[in-house]
């Protein structure tokens, strides 16, 4: 039938370079700060608001009182 082999080798997957940008982790797990404005915390997500329609809304958290500090709502997950 001339069919040909079929290979049971795995694929090889190259090696992802260094980040350029890295951080250390200063919270080291620690989410209860001892007073306010010590530790801020922020999230992007995005809310549906129609078929095929979407919000993003970015939130600041202060860790010791868990409130939002400030929030933003855009139809593009940008800047401005």
């Amino acid at each position: 039938m001339n069919l040909s082999k079929m290979l049971a080798t795995k694929p090889r997957f190259k090696l992802r370079k260094t980040p350029e940008f890295s951080s250390d982790n200063l919270l080291k797990q620690e989410f209860n700060p001892k007073s306010p404005n010590q530790v801020w915390t922020t999230d992007f997500t995005y809310i549906s608001i129609g078929n095929k329609r979407h919000v993003y809304l970015c939130a600041i958290l202060d860790l010791y009182s868990r409130k939002c500090i400030a929030w933003k709502l855009s139809h593009k997950i940008d800047l401005n």
